[in-house]
């Protein structure tokens, strides 16, 4: 028996660059639910509000996923965490995270627990308090960054980072000038 290509093209296209393309290249509603790290080094993690992306499991468990956008040169663009959110329970979960190379065609996995967690990290947390809690999402410092592809996303957040820096870099200087104030003599 001989199989026809065209019968494995279907195959061929899942375990292909393309694939990680199209879920680049999908638009979203994305959110910036919680931001880390020191000057040079910051990490921003955004999440998809987007209806559409929520994949409702049973008992109420909705499959998200949370991107993590690196600011260092020599990290990866992002790493996609597939998560696992059950709102009723107020737990999380890891199912899978891949590292998205800089040619944008190259995801690398990374190795997590999927064990449900009740005491997440910061950055977890937010991301379950996002889908669990939408009426709060501005009370708890989550910030929008509207309607568009991921790679216009990452663009935006990466044009953050060198607001960032640039608030940083004069941050010791305003010091200074706040200091030099406090020790001048009141009348």
């Amino acid at each position: 028996m001989r199989v026809s290509p065209r019968h494995l093209l279907p195959a061929l296209l899942l375990c292909s660059p393309t694939l990680v393309q199209a879920q680049v290249g999908e638009s979203g509603d994305f959110w910036i639910v919680h931001q880390q790290g020191e000057s040079k080094n910051h990490e921003v993690f955004v999440a998809d509000g987007d209806p559409l992306h929520v994949v409702r499991r049973a008992n109420g468990v909705a499959a998200v996923d949370v991107l993590r956008v690196y600011e260092g040169d020599f990290k990866p663009v992002m790493t996609i965490y597939s998560t696992e959110m059950d709102c009723a329970a107020n737990r999380v979960r890891i199912l899978k995270a891949s590292d998205l190379d800089w040619n944008m065609t190259t995801l690398t996995p990374v190795k997590v627990s999927a064990a449900w967690q009740t005491a997440p990290e910061t950055w977890l947390a937010q991301g379950r308090d996002f889908f669990c809690k939408p009426d709060e999402r501005t009370s708890k410092g989550m910030k929008p960054l509207g309607q568009m592809g991921a790679i216009a996303m990452v663009d935006q957040v990466r044009r953050s980072f060198m607001v960032v820096q640039h608030e940083e870099s004069w941050a010791p200087v305003m010091k200074m000038i706040d200091d030099a104030f406090e020790r001048m003599p009141q009348n």
